[in-house]
């Protein structure tokens, strides 16, 4: 149901004109009614209105330039001017602006609502097409998000039927257009909406040279589906330069960001589509290594080795894992910096230094999991999967992964530190209740959930002491008390603390306090 805003300084017009329409009728909504250019420009950006009949001459302004004010607000605006008068620049006028119709006063009952019919029926149409073009999107984008997950139609005849998706050209192949918007930005949101200026913006370039364009937002950056004849290969061929510089362009007006596009392998059965895909992906990540601002080409690189394996090797990903676990940050940088040297080796895909910091990535996301505590790990790790593919150069790779690294270790250290001062003061607690009793270090691990060597260590770390000192430490202070403060006789003391045993009491008593019982009571009478 399409809005009409009437607009006329004449406020006995503006009612006229609201009569007159068929509103139900024609399946039509009013927006309102506005007697200036400047009430009505207000209540255009309000309710957005699809149609607006509008008197040419009012004073403040005319309905020429309310067509400017108004289209900058809904762009999609339909105008249907009014006047009084049979003038034909005024007709002439209205026709350059795009005007859908022009009615003279006095108004016509019928001629209006015919207007309005015509209007409303082509706008019906226009919405259906957009839906129409819409949900096709919609299924390109599905199309383009199964390769990218390795699951191509198997046949020609599953991607109409998938996705409404018809090839007719002999080759297709996957590009890649990636913006890389700089270090000062590389936390920040995606290049979103740059992708989506982009986006129209390669369709129109490529529109003239391919059979079939497709060009879907995904997170390795602008994806595009080209389909064309072999005929068409060398125009496809000299368009990627253009788009090339159409997009250095674009993005020339933001602070240190540059675009790289990557060209993928050519296919024609669709089953080779995910290989295509793929290789591009490669040469996006690519660009890391051999700069942005530039085309690359699958081909060129087709033959070189891109496992990130021949880098991460089993006891590479011992000593990372075990860094990690034991949030050792010098030998994980270390070794970092290890396997990043080795894979921007030569006689390898340029790609390897990017793979390699993926895997590591996702090696250090299972040692968290596993082993250490991070909250809301999924969102963190989400994040900065994002940033690694913000990521332009080594620096800034090395900065996404190595910061990193880095945070998890320093909130996994404050962790264990507060968990540790947690559980002495535990430890301590129990000491204080159970001195008086046999207590075994077994007994006080099993209380704080730590294993009996653990908790030792963790001790001896928290308090520079052994586990055993302290109790002995502790029951000489209550022991010392006693003898200060009560005639208590010795042995029983020695009870009391939880040292039954007299003999031993006395040589643990002198050995402590570097007096025996009964010579450190006297000092105190």
């Amino acid at each position: 149901m399409s809005k009409v805003l009437i607009v006329d300084d004449e406020i006995y017009v503006c009612e006229l004109v609201r009569r007159l329409i068929h509103w139900e009728e024609l399946g039509l909504q009013p927006a309102g009614i506005a007697h200036s250019a400047s009430e009505a420009a207000r209540l255009i950006e309000q309710h957005q209105p699809e149609i607006i009949i509008s008197d040419i001459k009012m004073p403040g302004g005319s309905g020429f330039d309310l067509i400017g004010l108004a289209r900058a607000l809904v762009p999609d605006c339909n105008f249907i001017l009014i006047s009084g008068h049979k003038n034909f620049q005024y007709a002439h006028d209205a026709l350059k602006l795009s005007v859908k119709d022009y009615i003279l006063k006095p108004i016509s009952e019928e001629e209006l609502n015919n207007t309005l019919q015509r209007l409303e029926g082509h706008l019906r149409e226009q919405r259906s097409s957009q839906r129409l073009s819409q949900n096709l999107r919609k299924l390109e984008d599905c199309f383009i998000r199964d390769v990218a997950a390795g699951r191509p139609p198997a046949s020609a005849a599953q991607a109409v039927e998938q996705y409404s998706l018809r090839l007719s050209g002999d080759v297709s192949a996957f590009w890649i257009l990636h913006v890389d918007t700089g270090k000062k930005n590389l936390h920040r949101s995606s290049p979103y909406l740059l992708y989506q200026k982009l986006q129209g913006q390669c369709r129109a370039l490529l529109a003239g040279v391919c059979g079939k364009v497709i060009v879907s937002i995904r997170s390795s950056g602008l994806v595009l589906l080209l389909n064309y004849s072999q005929g068409q290969a060398d125009a496809v061929a000299r368009a990627a330069g253009s788009l090339m510089t159409l997009a250095l362009d674009t993005v020339s007006a933001f602070a240190d960001s540059s675009a790289a596009l990557a060209v993928g392998l050519p296919f024609g059965a669709l089953s080779d589509s995910c290989a295509s895909y793929e290789s591009a992906r490669l040469c996006v990540c690519a660009r890391v290594l051999l700069g942005s601002g530039r085309v690359l080409y699958a081909k060129d690189y087709a033959r070189l080795p891109a496992d990130p394996a021949l880098i991460l090797t089993p006891a590479l990903q011992q000593g990372l894992s075990g860094a990690a676990e034991t949030l050792n940050s010098t030998l994980y940088h270390d070794l970092f910096q290890q396997g990043l040297s080795r894979a921007c080796t030569g006689g390898q895909h340029p790609a390897l230094p990017y793979l390699f910091c993926e895997q590591l990535l996702a090696s250090l996301e299972r040692t968290v999991r596993d082993h250490l505590d991070l909250p809301d790990a999924d969102a963190f790790f989400a994040r900065v999967r994002s940033y690694l593919g913000y990521a332009a150069d080594l620096g800034e790779l090395r900065q996404v992964l190595l910061q990193t690294a880095d945070d998890v270790f320093q909130h996994n250290r404050e962790l264990r530190s507060r968990r540790g001062k947690e559980t002495i003061a535990a430890a301590r607690q129990y000491v204080a209740a159970h001195f008086h009793e046999p207590i075994r270090l077994e007994d006080v691990a099993k209380e704080v959930f730590l294993s009996p060597s653990y908790f030792s260590t963790l001790f001896k770390k928290e308090t520079s002491e052994s586990f055993t000192d302290y109790v002995t430490s502790y029951r000489m202070e209550q022991a010392r008390q006693l003898l200060r403060t009560t005639d208590t006789p010795v042995a029983e003391v020695g009870v009391s603390v939880g040292v039954p045993d007299g003999r031993y009491f006395s040589r643990l008593f002198t050995r402590t306090v570097g007096l025996k019982p009964s010579a450190y009571r006297r000092l105190y009478r």
